[in-house]
């Protein structure tokens, strides 16, 4: 006994020294090497950096110093624009702030500003709050608001910089950004006094900045009525710049062209607010201004706005003024008005060049569309450059569509683009397979001389669906072709898409999307939004994924602001909507859709009913009942009704109002006996009764889901629903019944659901059986017995049931033994562990109570030493176990000596000091 004492405390030493020893210091010569690295940092040299990581991995590569200098290397890969390699790197890096850090500059550089702003909160929970990291984290957290248009949560970072660095941080831009808040908020009297505040420091402000703080400080003022401070600020700025030999008006309003090209629409407008202040301004300087701000208000409120707006401001400037409008009326399907400005435009005989030519396709347009195909032709005709697009027009308006390149083709024989519009007839109003199966061989022969056969053949294929060949034709094309054919991508990416490589796709869609016209660009946004949506759903929680969302969020709501037809617009809204629900973002969602929901329309219609999905899953309850109601109330007869009061049901069937839902259910049945959700209502109906207490009726429901003449999941979960209510009632007649009827008609569900075993159970409880006792008979009969993981662990909880009762003693001691002799002893799979343990500790007690103290000290000792590898008390129990069978079995020296062994490894145990108290009387 004394020897397998001693083998246990050795076996308990080496465990320890396992566990606790430290292997040596390998890696000491990678301490200069570190040191390098973080000096060419400091130095800002990035390429050394690089060079001095890949050496020490290479040298030392289990070095303690590796974590760190990857992350000096992820900084350097940034700097360097190498941000690729930064990213796979980054997916290496355990969890750090300069991890965190540089994650969101990744992501803030790729405008993906949400995930951008949680990576930088993580950055500065981490560093130091005087570190220059920390007060980049917050910078970069401000601008992230500021983009995502959160101005109002900017303001506490600005404010806490500004506290910190001063307002001159960073050449004044933290002071023009929370400037710019402050006068976007509408905040004015704030504006000025910040003006007020910190108008001393101004010299040292960028000029860049300081000159859009000005113009803020200035508008701001004359918005709260102080015209005088506004000004005075208007002479400072005319004082402060160099004009460049212009005049002051004429210097601003190329200021606020030049924004306007950068699309900083704001900055545009106070630009030309200034130039207008001027008392001297020349009426074209202000007709050029009008015309921009005709064209603002085209790019941010539509273009009914900006052709509204420059209507009541006509300028003396007719050339652009006619220009502009004969174009917008166009894009706003307004041909009549068009033709006006065409007109108009005309009777002045203006000299053009060859870029303001575009007027006479627009007025050509107009007329075509108009039925003037006579005078269309004619304005197309003065157009002196010749492309695809003149030409394809000039097609449109002298043939009927079946010959209108074909003739093209016959008169200009040596023209490309006549033969392109020729081949691009025969796909359409032929067939596809003209170039596919060479039905065609005059084509054939006339193809091989364009510059766009590739990309002819592969609009071919795409025509048939058959996507791998057009990408590979596609990609010929866009090889050898010298001119662009941005249709190229796009039928490209669309095959991509087909073919559901979402990534590719939709990387393409947004390339080719910048330089197609309005129609084409919009398709190219949606489909680039689903494809990001497709991206997102192949791992909806990964963070990788959120960023996918926000890309399709993005894209789709670039595609809402393209002027289109009106419906597809609304479907695209929907479809926006459904995006911001997708990201739990409902105040977005249904800001967008319930302007649509007033009228009688279908449109309507649609809109409302998707209103009050957005309303429910808001949680939104009243609000979405509300929604529900008024379809059922305005369209009682169709289709959409029913499914209303269906979905009112299940909402509050979904919110655990139990009462609302059935009598919604109840009133489906009775209103829609043969509608399209009667069994659902039914189904629902039956649960929502359950929870309420009334199982009877709720079993007549369900034997009605459960018709076998279908055989649909609503009969099997109807089938399972009753199955379990007849086992909870004591009928275990009738739920074997069902359970025997779900393996027969739905063997694959079944076996999923793992209804032979539910049978087994439910045979057990009939038999006398309480729950626990039959769920573990079941699972030990279906999982294999002893011979598994899963039936061992049921057969051991059984054996601990069953020896803990008298009566069936001998039955639970037999099933634990079997369960030790069929488990491997030097297993590592931690519920089997501390199975191992109790059942050793359950033997031994039952040893105890039969007088066979040897075999119990056995087992109590075998119980201390698997309990050692995760319960240190549970250790000492078994140990004071093993002293105590000892004790009662006179072995007073293996008594001493297991409580010495307790002394040595779990000193302050309760059991210990009983222990004491047993061996005390024969201690040294």
């Amino acid at each position: 006994m004394k020897t397998k004492l001693i083998f246990f405390s050795i076996l308990s030493f080496c465990l320890a020294v396992q566990i606790f020893a430290k292997p040596a210091n390998k890696d000491s010569g990678s301490l200069q090497l570190i040191k390098d690295i973080q000096l060419n940092l400091e130095k800002e040299f990035y390429s050394l950096v690089i060079a001095n990581v890949n050496q020490l991995e290479e040298k030392y590569p289990n070095s303690r110093f590796m974590e760190q200098a990857n992350r000096c290397k992820l900084e350097a890969l940034y700097f360097l624009g190498r941000k690729n390699e930064a990213k796979n790197l980054m997916e290496d890096l355990k969890f750090h702030g300069d991890v965190a850090y540089f994650k969101g500059r990744i992501f803030f550089d790729e405008e993906n500003y949400e995930v951008a702003l949680t990576n930088f909160f993580e950055s500065a929970k981490f560093h130091n709050k005087k570190s220059e990291r920390y007060f980049s984290s917050l910078y970069f957290s401000a601008k992230s608001y500021i983009y995502l248009g959160k101005n109002k949560e900017s303001i506490p970072l600005l404010l806490s910089l500004i506290e910190e660095k001063g307002y001159s941080y960073l050449n004044g831009e933290l002071l023009f950004l929370l400037t710019q808040v402050f006068y976007e908020e509408e905040n004015y009297y704030q504006v000025c006094k910040l003006y007020e505040k910190t108008e001393q420091i101004h010299s040292n402000v960028n000029e860049k900045y300081l000159r859009k703080i000005l113009l803020m400080a200035a508008s701001s003022y004359d918005l709260i009525k102080e015209s005088e401070k506004a000004q005075n600020i208007y002479t400072k700025i005319n004082e402060s710049y160099d004009t460049e030999g212009l005049e002051l008006d004429e210097f601003w309003v190329r200021c606020g062209i030049e924004s306007f090209k950068e699309k900083d629409f704001s900055d545009s407008l106070r630009c030309f607010e200034v130039a207008k202040s001027s008392k001297t301004i020349s009426s074209d300087l202000s007709d050029t201004i009008l015309i921009y701000e005709g064209a603002i208000k085209a790019q941010t409120q539509g273009y009914e706005q900006g052709i509204k707006f420059l209507e009541e401001h006509p300028t003396n400037n007719k050339k652009y003024f006619y220009m502009i409008l004969c174009a917008y009326n166009v894009l706003q399907k307004d041909f009549s008005k068009s033709i006006f400005y065409g007109e108009k435009f005309l009777q002045e005989n203006y000299q053009l060049s060859k870029s303001e030519e575009q007027i006479y396709f627009w007025y050509s347009l107009a007329l075509l569309n108009s039925n003037q195909k006579e005078k269309a032709l004619e304005i197309a005709n003065k157009i002196s450059v010749s492309n695809i697009k003149i030409d394809s027009l000039k097609a449109k308006i002298q043939f009927p569509k079946t010959k209108q390149f074909s003739k093209i083709y016959e008169k200009n024989a040596n023209s490309k683009i006549a033969l392109e519009n020729y081949i691009i007839e025969n796909l359409s109003f032929e067939n596809s397979t003209v170039l596919t199966k060479k039905n065609n061989n005059k084509l054939i022969d006339l193809l091989e001389a364009s510059e766009y056969k590739n990309y002819f053949l592969g609009l071919a294929y795409y025509l048939e669906s058959d996507w791998n060949a057009c990408i590979s034709f596609m990609d010929e094309h866009l090889k050898s072709s010298q001119k662009k054919n941005e249709f190229a991508k796009y039928y490209k990416a669309y095959s991509l898409f087909m073919l559901q490589k979402n990534e590719a796709a939709y990387n393409l869609f947004v390339e080719c999307s910048k330089n197609l016209s309005e129609k084409s660009k919009f398709n190219s946004l949606f489909f680039a939004s689903q494809c990001a949506l497709g991206m997102h759903n192949e791992n909806p929680q990964s963070d990788d994924s959120k960023n996918w969302l926000s890309q399709a969020i993005k894209v789709a709501n670039e595609a809402c602001q393209i002027p289109i037809d009106e419906n597809e617009k609304l479907d695209c809204i929907i479809y926006l909507a459904q995006l911001y629900s997708s990201s739990s973002n409902y105040d977005k969602a249904i800001s967008l859709v319930k302007p649509y929901t007033s009228s009688e329309s279908k449109t309507s219609l649609k809109c409302l009913y998707v209103l009050a999905e957005l309303y429910d899953k808001a949680g939104q309850i009243e609000k979405a009942e509300n929604a529900y109601q008024q379809l059922t109330e305005k369209w009682p007869n169709s289709e959409i009704a029913q499914e209303s009061l269906f979905l009112q049901g299940k909402m509050f069937y979904e919110n655990k109002n139990w009462g609302e839902s059935a009598d919604k259910f109840s009133l489906y049945r009775k209103s829609y006996p043969k509608g399209k959700y009667y069994l659902q209502s039914c189904y629902y109906n039956a649960l929502a009764l359950k929870n309420l207490g009334n199982d009877s009726l709720s079993i007549l429901l369900l034997e009605e889901c459960a018709n076998l003449q279908n055989k649909t999941e609503l009969t099997f979960i109807s089938l399972v629903e009753l199955m379990n209510m007849y086992r909870q009632k004591g009928d275990y007649e009738n739920a074997v019944n069902k359970g025997t009827i779900l393996l027969k008609n739905f063997p694959e569900q079944a076996k999923e659901k793992n209804i032979k075993k539910s049978i087994e159970e439910i045979t057990y409880l009939a038999s006398g059986e309480d729950e626990k006792t039959a769920s573990l008979l079941a699972t030990f009969s279906n999982e294999g017995g002893m011979k598994t993981s899963k039936g061992r662990n049921a057969g051991f909880k059984l054996g601990e049931i069953y020896i803990s009762a008298l009566s069936t003693k001998p039955e639970g001691f037999k099933l634990l033994q079997e369960f030790i002799s069929n488990t491997p002893k030097n297993t590592t799979e931690l519920q089997e562990v501390e199975n191992l343990a109790k059942a050793y500790y359950l033997l031994g007690t039952y040893y105890r109570e039969k007088l066979e103290y040897q075999n119990a000290s056995n087992n109590f000792l075998l119980s201390a030493q698997y309990y050692a590898s995760f319960n240190k008390d549970l250790s000492s129990r078994s140990l004071y176990g093993a002293v105590e069978a000892f004790d009662c079995n006179s072995n007073f020296a293996d008594s001493k000596q297991t409580y010495l062994t307790m002394k040595e490894k779990y000193p302050e145990s309760q059991w210990t000091k009983r222990a004491f108290s047993l061996v005390s009387e024969y201690l040294d």
